[in-house]
């Protein structure tokens, strides 16, 4: 995994998410937050946000969660693998649905996605409340060998499905990228550029840059921009950002990775609008999600 200052931050960061995605109406979220030490979670943040960063914060969590999904959905994937998926409620909830296939990888996180998983299947197995599969996976993100060995893993679960079941995946990730340095990222990438086929595609909401960041600390009232390289300090973590989309999209194409199509999150989860001031409006609306394949 990167470096044991960025691995600390993923886990923060992963118990930040499920802490206010529990105060939201998303499934599975309050589940989630159980395995959470919520109060102390939550103590942290308002000592060191104010409430105006803390709610934004959870409506980007929430868009990010809602637009995701409903890329998947509007594309009909029913097998999805997701790297670096921290202690997001996705996989519970869309493994609900008949046929499905969701893998849900991590490193930092892993036995207690181990454990909220099981905790909840036994229940619903027993109350015959699931019909698709859900399947955890222990994955080094920056260990291409890793990622190839358990995707294989992946594909060969669903091919059990038979030729009738759909066998186009989508490779997922929400947010690690932005603690990587640019050859980090690029290690990553190409990992995933490695085991891409013409039935499978990447699907990211992780294209964070510099000018949105500074967006958000407009926005709030924040001290701390992002410098022209991108990189920031985030409450003691070191942050790495996209200087902007232009350099986004070259590093994804350094790394063979096409997008085939780009949409702004609000366009997909359009409710999360309702109620912003035109400041908040403009943050939220900065953020994309890029489906893509491997540059032909």
């Amino acid at each position: 995994m990167p470096t044991n200052t960025a691995s600390s931050a993923v886990t923060r960061t992963a118990d930040i998410v499920a802490t206010l995605l529990a105060e939201t109406s998303i499934p599975y979220a309050k589940d989630v937050a159980q395995y959470v030490n919520v109060k102390t979670v939550r103590r942290k943040l308002e000592r060191e946000r104010t409430k105006k960063q803390i709610d934004l914060l959870r409506a980007y969590f929430e868009l990010r969660f809602l637009s995701m999904s409903a890329l998947i959905a509007q594309h009909g994937f029913s097998n999805v693998f997701e790297i670096a998926a921290g202690l997001s409620p996705r996989g519970l909830a869309f493994s609900r649905n008949f046929g499905a296939h969701y893998c849900a990888t991590d490193y930092e996180n892993y036995q207690t996605i181990c454990d909220i998983v099981r905790s909840i299947l036994v229940r619903e197995t027993r109350d015959r409340e699931r019909s698709g599969e859900l399947t955890v996976m222990r994955v080094n993100a920056l260990d291409p060998e890793d990622i190839a060995e358990n995707f294989l893993r992946f594909k060969q679960r669903i091919r059990k499905g038979g030729a009738a079941h759909d066998q186009r995946i989508a490779i997922i990730q929400t947010g690690l990228l932005r603690y990587l340095p640019t050859e980090e990222k690029v290690a990553e990438l190409s990992a995933i550029y490695n085991v891409l086929d013409p039935e499978t595609y990447f699907v990211t909401t992780d294209i964070h840059c510099a000018d949105v960041h500074n967006r958000f600390c407009h926005v709030t009232g924040s001290a701390e921009l992002a410098r022209s390289t991108g990189r920031a300090i985030d409450h003691g973590a070191d942050i790495f950002y996209f200087a902007d989309r232009v350099e986004a999209e070259a590093v994804f194409q350094h790394c063979g990775l096409a997008v085939k199509e780009a949409y702004q999150q609000l366009t997909l989860a359009p409710g999360m609008a309702t109620g912003r001031s035109p400041d908040e409006f403009a943050f939220l609306n900065a953020h994309e999600i890029w489906l893509m394949q491997r540059a032909s």
